[in-house]
């Protein structure tokens, strides 16, 4: 399954077809030329889209000698 997000309503659209046209399941805006995007990826526009860095960047340190 894949995905594109619509620009206008900033939600996802979801299909396992790549054929056009590509309407948005909230407002029908054609997203047929909109990036193809896998599942768990966020688009580059979308708002919410988060740091795409290394998870260690958020994660709380693990300290050695947890479980003495």
């Amino acid at each position: 399954m894949i995905r594109k997000y619509c620009p206008r309503c900033r939600t996802y659209s979801y299909s396992a077809s790549m054929e056009k046209p590509w309407l948005c399941a909230t407002c029908k805006l054609d997203l047929g030329d909109r990036p193809i995007l896998q599942i768990n990826q966020k688009a580059e526009d979308d708002p919410e889209k988060e740091n795409q860095g290394s998870h260690q960047d958020s994660q709380p340190e693990i300290q050695s000698g947890f479980n003495q």
